[in-house]
């Protein structure tokens, strides 16, 4: 009776196992950012139900201290869906470390907001990175440094931005079979129609996601574009590869990525009719090879 027993138990147990491998039945995965990105679990600070998972890359010197990406669910179960960029600056002593974010939308996501102005209290900064980060300002969030992984399931890939961002469509320079989005966090103020994230300098923060080689990969970087248009060389920057959402788990070198002006000449419909140069996107060279696009025809003047 007691082998019976243990034969229907072994049995009902790889049912369930079978069942959770083919449909996801509340099946939750340790989620981890991996590679130079570090994995925070993150909760709300005024007792909001959800889950959710920060990658976070740290920067030890300059004046950016971190850059993000955020996804996760708000409310009840089975939640909002949100995903988010973002990027945070070293302010002084007086003014702490204050950062921007924009939520990603279009791919049934419930969240489309940006905020400014957030607040950010880390408990230390020895290695690997602060135990507890607490966000106020408009958000109220308190991030938990979780080395093992996080109970989560990721959000199905994103294919378009949202108007919190400068949406360009990517191909490979080097006939590698490649192409994907990147979404250029707009810099505070700048018209949501404009195909450039704001007036040069600045430094702003990227997602991007698509297919290389045949394999997937997502990525969060930073730029920091020069504030001379009049050369080719618009700024420099890096990224990193999240690990858990694509094939692909590397990083890049700070400013190993150098981006450049591309224009399309544009006929102008005023009288006297006259060809002028819009803005097309970039050309990205060094670490990698990539032609970044913009969606919208340049040419619309």
């Amino acid at each position: 009776m007691n082998l019976l027993r243990k034969l229907v138990n072994m049995t009902t147990t790889m049912l369930i196992v079978l069942v959770i491998q083919l449909f996801g039945v509340s099946a939750h995965a340790q989620f981890q950012c991996g590679g130079d990105l570090l994995t925070y679990e993150v909760q709300s600070l005024d007792n909001t139900p959800g889950t959710g998972v920060r990658c976070v890359k740290f920067y030890p010197q300059g004046a950016t201290m971190m850059a993000w990406y955020g996804e996760g669910r708000w409310g009840e179960q089975p939640g909002r869906p949100y995903r988010h960029v973002g990027i945070a600056f070293r302010g002084g002593s007086d003014i702490g470390i204050t950062g921007r974010a924009g939520d990603i939308v279009g791919n049934g996501e419930d969240y489309g907001g940006s905020a400014t102005g957030l607040v950010f209290q880390l408990s230390s900064i020895d290695p690997p990175g602060p135990g507890i980060i607490l966000v106020t300002g408009n958000w109220k969030e308190k991030w938990i440094l979780s080395p093992s992984g996080v109970n989560y399931n990721p959000l199905d890939r994103p294919s378009v931005c949202g108007p919190n961002f400068v949406q360009y469509t990517v191909r490979s320079l080097e006939g590698t079979p490649g192409s994907g989005v990147r979404c250029i966090l707009r810099m505070p103020g700048t018209n949501p129609s404009s195909t450039r994230e704001g007036l040069p300098p600045y430094t702003t923060v990227w997602f991007g996601n698509g297919s290389w080689q045949g394999l997937t990969y997502t990525h969060i970087g930073r730029v920091s574009m020069s504030g001379s248009v009049s050369i080719s060389l618009a700024g420099t920057g890096e990224a990193s590869d999240i690990c858990d959402l694509g094939r692909f788990c590397g990083s890049v070198p700070a400013n190993s990525l150098r981006f450049l002006y591309r224009t399309a000449q544009c006929q102008n419909p005023t009288p006297p009719p006259y060809r002028v140069p819009a803005f097309a996107g970039y050309a990205v060279g060094g670490a990698w090879n990539e032609l970044w696009s913009v969606t919208e025809p340049p040419c619309d003047l």
